[in-house]
């Protein structure tokens, strides 16, 4: 029996990439797609500017975005992220001109980016409030629709109305396409996802509703109890790094600090100057920013009340509308002759960037020491997530390492890269062979530890190491000792 059939859905990827099949191979397509999606990104960002601030400063706010390291860094990797990023970012380019200006060219792609990014990550759920928001807000507000001057309150209510239904039609037909119409994963109906007991137990009210609609097959077995998986998870503490300690509960302030550690310097400034600059009659209305800021405000509230503390990632979305926003401080400085400085952030986020190239995962600001200090505030997906084994083999070749004693970070599978590897405590046992893992290192010779495994809770086992400096390190991500007991005492 398979792991796929036993629904160990870990252990089935594994086999799925690195024994059924050639893992670079079926990974090359999804990096493709998701540079597209990062260009897509761009391009709505660009329109979005020149809607607001024209040419010029939208070709500057390009600049920034190309020179942002969070969003290069997750263009790159075959994750959710940046399709839901752009999805929803589109979404919410296609709200603001919709409040404007009714038209169905508006309706179609605030409905279509809504339901990809629905579609994507159940984090676009943040956009039902947003909308909701948005169109009650447009029933009572006292600015007309510009084609729709006569349209009294009863009759924004009844279009907007129809609006939601064609919303909704779009998101239900898009899901159940994307699943081939199909309720259950498999033809024969035996497969099924499932959540534990003990996590439902963590949202009751919402486990409840999503299994009555699971019964009801209302939208596919694998989205409805995806859903329900990420819910329990978001509701459900683990174990995090921050500044130097673990914690088994967690830190409120876990997301607005690795907002501060991972956010350039330019971007940290041009956020601060937001605030402080306010001009009077500077030709922007108060609704075109309420609809990037609004969001941005909404995304770091929900962050401080998460049990979830996972990554730089899960605040994605609000750098490039904070980039957006920028363009008030690029017009105030380009009004007031200050082309130098316009000239200066752009240059400073290009050096920003050059200090990491092309290893844009390990990006921290120099405000507080750069990538090479970063593993003292944050690891996991903000840092290290295993992405250097490549360059591991590499370094290897190069010194002509055969063996390497190793306790990886990550999902890939040493061997498929040609590590011969003796694997060491603190990786993951859903990715390391059967029967191998906690193996003895073979001594003496060379170690080689994720940075994230390093900062673990396994003090007695890796005290030796963190004492000291490693012999060498690759790209920050991976550190490696050699290690000979007849000298090293632990």
């Amino acid at each position: 029996t398979s792991s796929c059939e036993l629904g160990e859905v870990w252990k089935c990827a594994r086999d799925f990439l690195y024994e059924q099949n050639d893992a670079d191979t079926l990974l090359l397509p999804s990096r493709v797609v998701n540079v597209v999606v990062g260009l897509l990104l761009g391009l709505l960002l660009f329109a979005w500017a020149y809607e607001l601030f024209g040419f010029q400063i939208a070709g500057i706010l390009m600049f920034l975005f190309c020179f942002e390291p969070n969003i290069l860094a997750h263009t790159r990797l075959v994750t959710t992220d940046m399709a839901y990023v752009c999805f929803t970012f589109g979404a919410l380019y296609f709200l603001s001109r919709f409040w404007q200006y009714f038209s169905w060219h508006n309706v179609l792609g605030l409905s279509c980016f809504s339901a990809l990014a629905l579609l994507s990550k159940f984090s676009a759920l943040i956009l039902i409030p947003i909308i909701g928001a948005a169109f009650i807000w447009r029933i009572f507000s006292v600015e007309t629709w510009n084609n729709a001057q006569g349209l009294d309150r009863r009759a924004r209510f009844h279009r907007l109305l129809l609006v939601s239904g064609v919303l909704l039609l779009c998101s239900f037909v898009l899901i159940w396409g994307s699943y081939g119409f199909r309720y259950a994963p498999t033809s024969d109906g035996d497969f099924r996802f499932s959540v534990p007991v003990e996590a439902k137990q963590n949202a009751p009210l919402v486990s409840a509703l999503v299994d009555s609609a699971d019964a009801q097959q209302l939208l596919p077995h694998a989205y409805l109890q995806g859903f329900l998986r990420a819910w329990t998870l978001m509701n459900t503490t683990n174990s995090t790094y921050l500044l130097g300690e673990w914690s088994q509960e967690g830190w409120w302030y876990y997301y607005p600090l690795a907002f501060l550690f991972k956010t350039s310097c330019t971007l940290l400034v041009l956020f601060a100057f937001s605030f402080c600059v306010w001009r009077k009659n500077d030709g922007f209305e108060p609704r075109q920013l309420i609809f990037i800021w609004g969001p941005v405000a909404l995304v770091l509230l929900l962050a401080l009340g998460a049990k979830l503390n996972a990554g730089i990632r899960y605040l994605l979305i609000i750098y490039p509308l904070l980039i957006l926003a920028s363009g008030r401080i690029v017009a105030y400085l380009l009004k007031g002759g200050r082309r130098w400085g316009v000239g200066a952030l752009v240059v400073f986020s290009a050096l920003e960037l050059a200090q990491v190239y092309p290893y844009p995962l390990t990006f921290f600001n120099g405000f507080i020491g750069g990538a090479s200090q970063g593993h003292r505030y944050l690891v996991d997906s903000n840092l290290d997530w295993g992405q250097d084994l490549k360059a591991l083999k590499t370094w290897m070749d190069a010194e002509g390492v055969e063996h390497i004693n190793l306790s990886y970070f990550g999902t890939a599978k040493p061997e498929y890269y040609g590590i011969s590897a003796t694997h060491l405590r603190g990786q993951s046992a859903y990715f390391t062979p059967a029967g191998k893992m906690g193996e003895r290192p073979k001594l003496p010779g060379w170690i080689a530890i994720s940075v994230t495994n390093l900062k673990q809770e396994l003090p007695a086992f890796y005290s030796g190491m963190l004492a000291r400096e490693p012999d060498a390190k690759i790209k920050e991500t991976i550190w490696l000792y050699y290690w000979d007991p007849a000298k090293d005492q632990k």
